[in-house]
């Protein structure tokens, strides 16, 4: 027995360090981790992990102080040796108890951590594409102000009767038209809406809600950016009108005109806004908005998009897009319409009554430190084997204590 329980001691103590090599090798990628927790430490107080292993400690020591010396009065014949067992089945219970409450109390706090880093980085993202929106929306402004700084050097209250005049100011529109491939078209329009001169081509089903948004603008007198419409510059795009109202001197008075650029943002805004920043698996960007009672997706998800605004979902399912529909900033680990759990983060643009989704899959955000925290389980799992390995040893030492006490008593 005392070759056996020599046997186990040395199993045992060559397992530890094995389990503390392989902790070494294992967590070598948390180290700044464990740093910033060290330091979280000594500056905030106890962590959630702190108390049980201190308890650990402190009922391993106890454990060793008694068992020392129940041994020496076992050998001394001033105590039961059947109590032996009770006291490493207690011990090796309180520990393996303490040993799991400690690793789950750490691993829910380093998850929790993570997470909240996660939250950021996807909120960091959202704000990012909201800013890009509202730097295109702001320079295709500052595009059709200068159009119209160049109209008004034009005497345009002779438009309607000097057909040079408006040949002038066709001129002008062509060529501002011809400046970038995303520009469909561009008018100068009274403030009723009747268009004076166009170039480009506005479809059928767009000249209602222009001439709508023409008039808007005409009576707020001030700039304007119309609602995003199916038809762009190509059959697959869309049209966002630009609105800029201002006025020309004329006999007697002065005239209301409006100049209303077109412009196509999927042929260059919408390719950059869905490119991830980073290579992920599962991270998606979504621009959405509300209509009605649904929510209309610009940029739909998945790898390979459908055509813009043919996406809808109902508002009564996606929480995480409605929670953006009440706060312009919001990161949150939810559903989303799909059914899958994502690490996400919603925006408003300033620039329009859109919404910035930026979203990955809970799996793949969390994945690196659910393997750390897998390290943490596969090390606390060593350790209790091999505590028991101990625990063995000291019984087949007690057993031996026992058979000598008895040899003596013959």
């Amino acid at each position: 027995m005392a070759r056996i329980a020599r046997r186990l001691i040395v199993a045992a103590a060559a397992g530890l360090i094995t389990m503390a090599v392989l902790g070494i090798v294992l967590t070598h990628d948390a180290w700044p981790l464990l740093q910033k927790a060290l330091l979280a430490l000594v500056d905030g107080g106890l962590s959630l992990g702190t108390l049980p292993v201190i308890a650990i400690v402190a009922a391993l020591v106890l454990f060793a102080t008694l068992f020392v010396a129940r041994t020496r009065r076992a050998a001394e014949d001033s105590a039961h040796a059947s109590l032996a067992p009770a006291w490493l089945a207690v011990a090796f219970a309180l520990f393996c108890g303490l040993m799991f409450t400690a690793s789950w109390l750490q691993a829910q706090s380093v998850r929790g951590e993570f997470l909240a880093e996660r939250k950021e980085q996807q909120a960091a993202i959202a704000r990012l594409k909201a800013q890009q929106v509202d730097d295109w929306a702001y320079e295709r402004g500052i595009d059709v102000r200068f159009l119209v700084d160049t109209l008004k050097t034009l005497p345009l209250d002779e438009i309607e009767r000097q057909p040079e005049i408006r040949q002038l100011a066709e001129l002008v529109l062509a060529q501002f038209l011809s400046g970038h491939a995303e520009r469909i078209s561009v008018t100068l329009a009274r403030a009723d809406g009747q268009p004076l001169v166009t170039a480009g081509t506005i479809a059928a089903a767009q000249k209602p809600a222009l001439g709508r948004e023409i008039r808007d603008a005409a009576r707020l007198r001030r700039d304007l950016r119309g609602e995003i419409l199916p038809g762009g510059a190509r059959p697959e795009g869309l049209a966002v009108t630009f609105l800029v109202p201002f006025t020309v001197p004329a006999r007697g008075g002065a005239i209301e005109l409006v100049a209303a650029a077109m412009i196509d943002p999927t042929i260059g805004l919408l390719r950059s806004f869905a490119s991830w920043p980073m290579p992920s698996r599962s991270s998606e960007l979504e621009l959405v908005f509300r209509d009605g009672a649904d929510i209309v997706h610009i940029v739909p998800p998945g790898p390979t998009p459908s055509v813009p605004l043919s996406f809808r979902t109902p508002m009564a399912t996606p929480g995480l897009i409605v929670n953006g529909l009440q706060q312009s900033s919001v990161e949150t680990d939810a559903t989303d319409h799909h059914g899958h759990r994502v690490v996400a983060a919603v925006q408003t643009v300033s620039a329009f009554p859109w919404i910035v989704i930026a979203k990955t899959d809970y799996a793949e955000a969390m994945g690196p430190i659910e393997r750390q925290i897998a390290n943490i389980w596969l090390m606390t799992g060593g350790l209790v084997v091999f505590a028991g390995l101990f625990m063995l040893a000291l019984w087949f030492q007690l057993r031996l204590t026992a058979a000598l006490r008895a040899a003596r008593r013959l």
